[in-house]
Protein backbone atom coordinates (compact mmCIF):
# COMPACT_ATOMS: atom_id res chain seq x y z
CA UNK A 1 0.00 0.00 0.00
CA UNK A 2 0.88 3.62 -0.97
CA UNK A 3 -0.05 6.26 1.68
CA UNK A 4 0.44 10.05 1.90
CA UNK A 5 0.50 12.45 4.48
CA UNK A 6 0.10 15.67 2.72
CA UNK A 7 -2.71 15.02 0.51
CA UNK A 8 -5.97 13.37 0.48
CA UNK A 9 -5.04 9.69 -2.05
CA UNK A 10 -6.28 10.55 -5.19
CA UNK A 11 -7.01 14.11 -4.95
CA UNK A 12 -4.61 15.03 -7.42
CA UNK A 13 -5.82 12.17 -10.00
CA UNK A 14 -9.53 13.00 -9.19
CA UNK A 15 -8.79 17.24 -10.15
CA UNK A 16 -6.96 16.37 -13.29
CA UNK A 17 -9.95 14.25 -14.68
CA UNK A 18 -12.48 16.52 -13.89
CA UNK A 19 -10.55 19.31 -15.18
CA UNK A 20 -10.48 17.50 -18.65
CA UNK A 21 -13.97 19.05 -20.25
CA UNK A 22 -12.36 22.98 -19.47
CA UNK A 23 -9.11 21.94 -20.99
CA UNK A 24 -10.40 20.80 -23.93
CA UNK A 25 -12.45 23.61 -24.44
CA UNK A 26 -9.51 25.89 -23.92
CA UNK A 27 -7.43 24.04 -26.89
CA UNK A 28 -10.40 23.85 -29.08
CA UNK A 29 -10.36 27.92 -28.94
CA UNK A 30 -6.52 27.36 -30.18
CA UNK A 31 -6.69 27.75 -34.03
CA UNK A 32 -5.91 24.91 -35.88
CA UNK A 33 -1.86 24.23 -36.80
CA UNK A 34 -2.71 24.78 -40.85
CA UNK A 35 0.70 26.16 -41.28
CA UNK A 36 2.30 23.07 -40.11
CA UNK A 37 -0.22 20.98 -41.73
CA UNK A 38 0.83 22.88 -45.20
CA UNK A 39 4.71 22.37 -44.54
CA UNK A 40 3.24 18.01 -43.90
CA UNK A 41 1.26 18.18 -47.47
CA UNK A 42 4.47 20.10 -49.14
CA UNK A 43 5.99 17.51 -48.94
CA UNK A 44 3.54 15.03 -50.31
CA UNK A 45 4.37 11.96 -47.55
CA UNK A 46 3.66 8.22 -48.85
CA UNK A 47 3.24 7.73 -45.01
CA UNK A 48 3.60 9.20 -41.80
CA UNK A 49 6.19 7.84 -38.88
CA UNK A 50 5.43 8.16 -34.66
CA UNK A 51 7.13 7.68 -31.68
CA UNK A 52 6.17 7.19 -28.42
CA UNK A 53 5.93 5.20 -25.50
CA UNK A 54 3.49 4.53 -22.37
CA UNK A 55 -0.05 6.66 -22.07
CA UNK A 56 1.67 8.94 -25.15
CA UNK A 57 2.42 5.46 -27.04
CA UNK A 58 -1.65 5.11 -26.99
CA UNK A 59 -2.16 8.08 -28.04
CA UNK A 60 -0.03 7.11 -30.90
CA UNK A 61 -2.39 4.62 -31.93
CA UNK A 62 -5.15 6.61 -32.14
CA UNK A 63 -3.79 8.81 -34.72
CA UNK A 64 -2.70 5.77 -36.71
CA UNK A 65 -6.12 4.70 -37.14
CA UNK A 66 -7.16 8.44 -37.86
CA UNK A 67 -4.29 8.98 -40.27
CA UNK A 68 -5.14 5.62 -41.97
CA UNK A 69 -9.03 5.89 -42.32
CA UNK A 70 -9.18 9.81 -42.83
CA UNK A 71 -6.29 10.79 -45.19
CA UNK A 72 -5.31 7.20 -46.35
CA UNK A 73 -1.94 7.30 -45.21
CA UNK A 74 -0.18 3.98 -43.16
CA UNK A 75 1.23 5.59 -40.11
CA UNK A 76 4.17 3.41 -38.87
CA UNK A 77 4.51 3.53 -34.90
CA UNK A 78 8.38 3.18 -35.04
CA UNK A 79 9.99 1.27 -32.06
CA UNK A 80 12.58 3.56 -30.17
CA UNK A 81 14.81 0.22 -29.66
CA UNK A 82 15.61 0.45 -33.61
CA UNK A 83 17.91 3.50 -33.08
CA UNK A 84 19.01 3.37 -29.29
CA UNK A 85 19.92 -0.61 -28.97
CA UNK A 86 19.83 -1.87 -32.89
CA UNK A 87 21.93 1.22 -34.19
CA UNK A 88 19.20 1.41 -37.20
CA UNK A 89 18.11 4.72 -38.82
CA UNK A 90 14.02 3.95 -40.35
CA UNK A 91 13.76 7.50 -41.58
CA UNK A 92 14.22 9.00 -45.26
CA UNK A 93 15.07 12.75 -46.03
CA UNK A 94 11.57 14.55 -46.46
CA UNK A 95 9.88 11.96 -43.91
CA UNK A 96 7.52 13.34 -41.67
CA UNK A 97 7.88 12.26 -38.05
CA UNK A 98 6.02 12.83 -35.11
CA UNK A 99 6.79 12.50 -31.62
CA UNK A 100 4.21 12.28 -28.68
CA UNK A 101 5.77 12.47 -25.01
CA UNK A 102 4.01 14.67 -21.74
CA UNK A 103 7.41 15.47 -19.77
CA UNK A 104 9.67 15.30 -23.38
CA UNK A 105 12.52 14.01 -21.33
CA UNK A 106 12.84 10.74 -22.15
CA UNK A 107 16.25 10.17 -23.92
CA UNK A 108 15.47 7.27 -26.18
CA UNK A 109 12.75 9.69 -28.06
CA UNK A 110 15.07 12.26 -28.18
CA UNK A 111 17.60 10.05 -29.61
CA UNK A 112 15.06 9.06 -32.38
CA UNK A 113 14.40 12.82 -33.14
CA UNK A 114 17.47 13.59 -33.64
CA UNK A 115 18.43 11.01 -35.76
CA UNK A 116 14.99 11.31 -38.15
CA UNK A 117 16.33 15.30 -38.05
CA UNK A 118 19.77 14.46 -39.29
CA UNK A 119 18.84 12.96 -42.01
CA UNK A 120 16.63 15.47 -43.35
CA UNK A 121 12.99 14.34 -41.80
CA UNK A 122 10.46 16.90 -40.48
CA UNK A 123 10.31 16.51 -36.88
CA UNK A 124 7.50 17.42 -34.65
CA UNK A 125 7.44 17.09 -31.24
CA UNK A 126 3.93 16.95 -29.11
CA UNK A 127 4.89 17.90 -25.59
CA UNK A 128 3.36 19.46 -22.53
CA UNK A 129 6.98 20.53 -21.58
CA UNK A 130 7.88 23.01 -24.29
CA UNK A 131 11.25 23.40 -23.19
CA UNK A 132 12.60 19.50 -22.59
CA UNK A 133 15.21 17.97 -24.61
CA UNK A 134 12.66 16.61 -26.80
CA UNK A 135 11.53 19.62 -27.96
CA UNK A 136 14.76 20.75 -28.40
CA UNK A 137 15.60 18.15 -30.38
CA UNK A 138 12.66 18.38 -32.74
CA UNK A 139 12.42 20.85 -35.55
CA UNK A 140 8.57 21.71 -34.88
CA UNK A 141 6.93 22.08 -31.27
CA UNK A 142 3.38 21.86 -30.64
CA UNK A 143 2.54 22.05 -26.83
CA UNK A 144 -0.22 20.39 -25.55
CA UNK A 145 -0.82 23.11 -23.54
CA UNK A 146 -2.39 20.73 -20.49
CA UNK A 147 -0.59 22.88 -18.01
CA UNK A 148 1.00 21.04 -14.89
CA UNK A 149 0.13 17.42 -14.22
CA UNK A 150 0.47 16.21 -10.60
CA UNK A 151 -0.74 12.37 -10.57
CA UNK A 152 1.29 10.14 -12.09
CA UNK A 153 -1.19 8.31 -13.61
CA UNK A 154 -1.93 10.34 -16.90
CA UNK A 155 -5.02 11.69 -17.48
CA UNK A 156 -5.40 15.53 -19.08
CA UNK A 157 -2.18 15.53 -20.53
CA UNK A 158 -3.56 12.18 -22.53
CA UNK A 159 -6.20 14.03 -23.77
CA UNK A 160 -4.68 16.76 -24.63
CA UNK A 161 -2.31 14.84 -26.79
CA UNK A 162 -5.49 13.02 -28.60
CA UNK A 163 -6.97 16.76 -29.52
CA UNK A 164 -3.71 17.74 -30.59
CA UNK A 165 -3.15 15.00 -33.17
CA UNK A 166 -6.66 15.19 -33.65
CA UNK A 167 -6.73 18.63 -34.58
CA UNK A 168 -3.35 18.00 -36.73
CA UNK A 169 -5.43 15.35 -39.35
CA UNK A 170 -8.02 17.73 -39.71
CA UNK A 171 -5.83 20.62 -40.82
CA UNK A 172 -4.26 17.97 -43.05
CA UNK A 173 -7.66 17.25 -44.80
CA UNK A 174 -9.43 20.54 -44.81
CA UNK A 175 -12.36 19.47 -46.87
CA UNK A 176 -13.51 17.04 -44.44
CA UNK A 177 -12.74 18.77 -41.26
CA UNK A 178 -14.57 17.30 -37.80
CA UNK A 179 -17.17 19.07 -36.00
CA UNK A 180 -15.68 19.20 -32.29
CA UNK A 181 -17.99 21.71 -30.72
CA UNK A 182 -19.92 19.06 -28.73
CA UNK A 183 -17.28 17.59 -27.40
CA UNK A 184 -16.62 19.52 -24.16
CA UNK A 185 -20.27 19.37 -22.87
CA UNK A 186 -20.26 15.74 -24.08
CA UNK A 187 -17.19 15.15 -21.98
CA UNK A 188 -19.08 17.09 -18.70
CA UNK A 189 -22.26 14.87 -18.88
CA UNK A 190 -20.07 11.71 -19.36
CA UNK A 191 -18.28 12.26 -16.27
CA UNK A 192 -21.57 13.24 -14.20
CA UNK A 193 -22.79 9.98 -15.28
CA UNK A 194 -21.45 7.44 -12.84
CA UNK A 195 -24.30 5.15 -11.71
CA UNK A 196 -22.32 2.35 -13.34
CA UNK A 197 -19.26 2.94 -11.48
CA UNK A 198 -19.84 1.25 -7.80
CA UNK A 199 -20.83 -2.11 -9.45
CA UNK A 200 -17.46 -1.83 -11.66
CA UNK A 201 -15.59 -0.70 -8.70
CA UNK A 202 -16.70 -4.14 -6.85
CA UNK A 203 -16.09 -6.13 -9.98
CA UNK A 204 -12.47 -5.16 -10.85
CA UNK A 205 -11.19 -5.09 -7.46
CA UNK A 206 -12.70 -8.68 -6.35
CA UNK A 207 -10.82 -9.96 -10.01
CA UNK A 208 -7.59 -11.49 -10.45
CA UNK A 209 -6.82 -10.29 -13.82
CA UNK A 210 -8.53 -7.83 -16.44
CA UNK A 211 -9.01 -8.17 -19.94
CA UNK A 212 -10.20 -4.51 -21.55
CA UNK A 213 -11.71 -5.24 -25.23
CA UNK A 214 -11.66 -2.72 -27.82
CA UNK A 215 -11.44 -2.11 -32.00
CA UNK A 216 -10.67 0.65 -34.30
CA UNK A 217 -10.85 3.56 -32.35
CA UNK A 218 -11.94 1.73 -29.79
CA UNK A 219 -8.69 0.02 -29.10
CA UNK A 220 -6.23 3.03 -27.81
CA UNK A 221 -8.91 3.31 -25.67
CA UNK A 222 -8.50 -0.26 -24.29
CA UNK A 223 -5.00 -0.06 -24.02
CA UNK A 224 -4.95 3.31 -22.21
CA UNK A 225 -7.91 1.68 -19.53
CA UNK A 226 -5.51 -1.21 -19.02
CA UNK A 227 -2.90 0.72 -18.34
CA UNK A 228 -3.81 3.11 -15.74
CA UNK A 229 -5.97 -0.18 -14.09
CA UNK A 230 -2.83 -1.91 -13.82
CA UNK A 231 -0.52 1.10 -12.52
CA UNK A 232 -2.69 2.39 -9.61
CA UNK A 233 -3.97 -0.69 -8.87
CA UNK A 234 -1.33 -3.06 -9.14
CA UNK A 235 -4.11 -5.79 -10.92
CA UNK A 236 -2.69 -7.69 -14.42
CA UNK A 237 -4.30 -5.71 -16.52
CA UNK A 238 -4.60 -6.74 -20.49
CA UNK A 239 -5.83 -5.20 -23.66
CA UNK A 240 -6.67 -7.09 -26.52
CA UNK A 241 -8.02 -5.75 -29.67
CA UNK A 242 -11.62 -7.75 -29.80
CA UNK A 243 -10.51 -9.02 -33.43
CA UNK A 244 -7.74 -10.81 -32.30
CA UNK A 245 -9.20 -12.26 -28.58
CA UNK A 246 -10.64 -15.47 -30.10
CA UNK A 247 -7.46 -15.74 -31.67
CA UNK A 248 -6.06 -17.88 -28.10
CA UNK A 249 -6.23 -15.14 -25.27
CA UNK A 250 -10.04 -15.86 -24.63
CA UNK A 251 -8.27 -19.43 -23.09
CA UNK A 252 -7.41 -17.49 -20.00
CA UNK A 253 -10.78 -16.10 -19.15
CA UNK A 254 -12.56 -17.48 -16.67
CA UNK A 255 -13.74 -16.71 -12.71
CA UNK A 256 -12.11 -14.11 -11.15
CA UNK A 257 -11.52 -12.60 -14.38
CA UNK A 258 -13.63 -9.42 -15.58
CA UNK A 259 -13.74 -8.25 -19.10
CA UNK A 260 -14.16 -4.40 -20.05
CA UNK A 261 -15.93 -3.81 -23.43
CA UNK A 262 -14.81 -0.41 -25.00
CA UNK A 263 -17.18 0.90 -27.87
CA UNK A 264 -18.59 -1.79 -30.01
CA UNK A 265 -17.45 -5.14 -28.75
CA UNK A 266 -19.13 -8.17 -30.03
CA UNK A 267 -22.08 -9.00 -28.24
CA UNK A 268 -21.18 -12.55 -29.42
CA UNK A 269 -18.15 -12.60 -28.09
CA UNK A 270 -19.00 -10.90 -24.55
CA UNK A 271 -21.44 -13.58 -24.16
CA UNK A 272 -18.26 -16.63 -24.80
CA UNK A 273 -16.67 -14.64 -21.85
CA UNK A 274 -19.93 -14.49 -19.55
CA UNK A 275 -20.42 -18.62 -20.38
CA UNK A 276 -16.24 -18.73 -18.84
CA UNK A 277 -17.20 -17.46 -15.80
CA UNK A 278 -16.23 -14.11 -16.44
CA UNK A 279 -17.91 -10.76 -15.17
CA UNK A 280 -18.55 -8.05 -17.99
CA UNK A 281 -17.68 -4.18 -17.20
CA UNK A 282 -19.61 -2.02 -20.13
CA UNK A 283 -18.55 1.52 -19.20
CA UNK A 284 -20.58 4.82 -20.35
CA UNK A 285 -20.48 5.15 -24.08
CA UNK A 286 -20.18 8.57 -26.13
CA UNK A 287 -22.74 9.76 -28.77
CA UNK A 288 -20.08 11.84 -30.79
CA UNK A 289 -18.65 10.82 -34.01
CA UNK A 290 -16.35 7.72 -34.37
CA UNK A 291 -13.03 9.48 -34.05
CA UNK A 292 -13.86 11.96 -31.05
CA UNK A 293 -15.29 8.72 -29.21
CA UNK A 294 -11.78 8.02 -27.44
CA UNK A 295 -11.36 11.18 -26.06
CA UNK A 296 -14.65 11.01 -24.18
CA UNK A 297 -14.72 7.30 -23.40
CA UNK A 298 -11.26 7.43 -21.57
CA UNK A 299 -12.68 9.48 -19.12
CA UNK A 300 -14.74 7.13 -17.57
CA UNK A 301 -12.25 4.15 -17.47
CA UNK A 302 -9.76 6.90 -15.60
CA UNK A 303 -12.61 7.54 -12.90
CA UNK A 304 -13.38 3.34 -12.36
CA UNK A 305 -8.89 3.18 -12.30
CA UNK A 306 -9.25 6.45 -9.20
CA UNK A 307 -12.01 4.64 -7.21
CA UNK A 308 -11.00 1.05 -7.68
CA UNK A 309 -7.02 2.07 -6.51
CA UNK A 310 -8.87 3.92 -3.56
CA UNK A 311 -11.04 0.94 -2.98
CA UNK A 312 -7.69 -0.84 -2.58
CA UNK A 313 -6.33 1.04 -0.07
CA UNK A 314 -3.75 2.91 -2.44
CA UNK A 315 -3.07 6.26 -3.69
CA UNK A 316 -3.33 6.51 -7.45
CA UNK A 317 -1.58 9.66 -7.39
CA UNK A 318 1.87 8.24 -6.46
CA UNK A 319 1.94 4.28 -7.40
CA UNK A 320 4.64 2.29 -6.39
CA UNK A 321 7.61 1.79 -8.22
CA UNK A 322 6.31 4.82 -10.65
CA UNK A 323 7.51 8.34 -11.44
CA UNK A 324 6.51 10.93 -13.26
CA UNK A 325 8.61 10.95 -16.20
CA UNK A 326 10.18 7.22 -17.01
CA UNK A 327 13.81 8.06 -18.61
CA UNK A 328 14.64 4.71 -21.11
CA UNK A 329 17.13 4.23 -23.92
Amino acid sequence: MTSTSSAIAGSAMRREIAEQPGLVSALLARSRPVDLAAEIRGRRPDHLQIVARGTSGHAALHVKYLAESRLGLPLAIVAPSVVTQLDGAPWRRDDIVLAASQSGASPDLTACVASARAVGALTIAFVNAPGSALADAAERVEPLHAGEEVAVAATKSYTATLVALGRLVDALEPARETDWTALPAELGAILEDDSWLPSAVDRVTSADAIAVLGRGFGFATAREAALKIMETCGIPSLAYSSAEFRHGPIAFVGPKVVVIAVGDVDADLLAACRARGAEIVAPPRSRLAPELRPIAEILPLQQLALECAIALGRDPDRPEALSKATLTL
